[in-house]
């Protein structure tokens, strides 16, 4: 599965924002490319990305789920976390404000296509952007696409079977990641 519900967790105060995703991954960019641009929905998490940095948070998946599961399991989570009071959910509720099932006519999607057409980003976002994303590691197949065999540099053809290895070190450093905090946050509170 690749969706489910994720947090993300302020390393320094502990403090989260609960979230649910049919992909972690695109969820994140979007997280990501909304508090960069100083635009996120959650002016809790805005100010506190501000004030803290953005290498002051992580994402974390914290519970594989269905699509179909995903609101119900999220409000489970803002409830146990309790993310509105203490955290970083801008409401109590699970799903307020979400696209999660919308469906869209063509023509809507094709006046949204026209809408975005010819936007192009001002100089001072793509100077945002460059400076978040430097130092980042990309994800195994974007690497494959661009061709960099930083992480297999012995070899002069990365291989399918490269790809894999590299997917599956990559799956396991998060994994021990949400391990450790969940680990961390079962002991701060006995649970």
């Amino acid at each position: 599965m690749k969706g489910g519900i994720y947090i993300i967790n302020n390393t320094i105060n502990g403090k989260n924002y609960v979230g649910s995703a049919k992909s972690f991954r695109k969820r994140w960019n979007i997280h990501k490319s909304q508090l960069v641009n100083n635009k996120h929905h959650s002016n809790k998490l805005q100010n506190a990305w501000n004030k803290y940095g953005c290498e002051s948070f992580v994402f974390i998946p914290i519970q594989y789920c269905e699509p179909e599961y995903l609101i119900t399991n999220e409000q489970w989570w803002i409830n146990h976390l309790d993310s509105f009071k203490k955290g970083y959910n801008s409401t109590s509720s699970a799903g307020k404000g979400s696209w999660l099932g919308m469906k869209f006519s063509d023509e809507h999607k094709k006046n949204l296509s026209i809408a975005k057409t010819g936007l192009k980003h001002t100089q001072e976002t793509k100077d945002k952007l460059s400076k978040f994303f430097s130092g980042k590691r990309l994800s195994p197949s974007t690497e494959f696409k661009k061709g960099q065999k930083s992480w297999n540099a012995g070899t002069a053809k990365t291989t399918k079977e490269d790809i894999k290895i590299y997917q599956k070190k990559y799956r396991l450093e998060n994994k021990e990641k949400s391990k450790a905090y969940m680990k961390s946050y079962h002991k701060k509170n006995k649970i």
